[in-house]
């Protein structure tokens, strides 16, 4: 059962991680289609301000879980590393609990807030852009982000880390 949750998060953090590319792609691409029309033609791409906004939000919390899993974060670990063996897992271990809190509360207020949005149909000032499917996302790099630390926390367990 944990080995289908664990494979699970695996495809979802994948898919993630290449929805963050793809969309980090298209925002270097509308950059710079704006930076040229504004230049060249005195006419910047309406409403890219707005895009790239929503592509930035995207782009983050997509990311996190891919980020996660290749261990890519960043890590300032000077006062650790001068502890002993066993009070750096545990301190490694109260980090990946305080994440999973953390992340929790994130998707569980953007999740509130984004049904919320939806309700209320708001959208972008310029474009009329829906804004919910993209707090979804967010809920769902949370989430990603929280399967991804949980398997961190199991592996941990597995080597008896913790």
């Amino acid at each position: 059962m944990l080995d289908l949750f664990l494979r699970s998060a695996t495809l979802l953090n994948r898919i993630t991680g290449i929805t963050a590319m793809v969309v980090l792609f298209l925002m270097m691409m509308l950059t710079t289609g704006d930076v040229a029309g504004r230049f060249l033609f005195n006419k910047p791409v309406q409403g890219s301000f707005e895009l790239i906004e929503i592509m930035l939000a995207t782009i983050v919390f997509c990311a996190m879980a891919y980020c996660q899993s290749s261990k890519g974060h960043i890590a300032v670990d000077i006062v650790v590393k001068k502890l002993s063996r066993d009070s750096q897992k545990r301190v490694l271990l109260l980090n990946y609990l305080l994440t999973l809190f953390i992340l929790g509360l994130i998707a569980w207020k953007s999740f509130e807030n984004a049904i919320m949005v939806m309700h209320s149909k708001d959208v972008t000032m310029i474009l009329g852009i829906p804004l919910y499917p993209f707090m979804f996302l967010v809920v769902l790099g949370a989430a990603g982000m929280s399967l991804e630390v949980i398997r961190d926390i199991v592996n941990m367990r597995k080597r008896g880390d913790a």
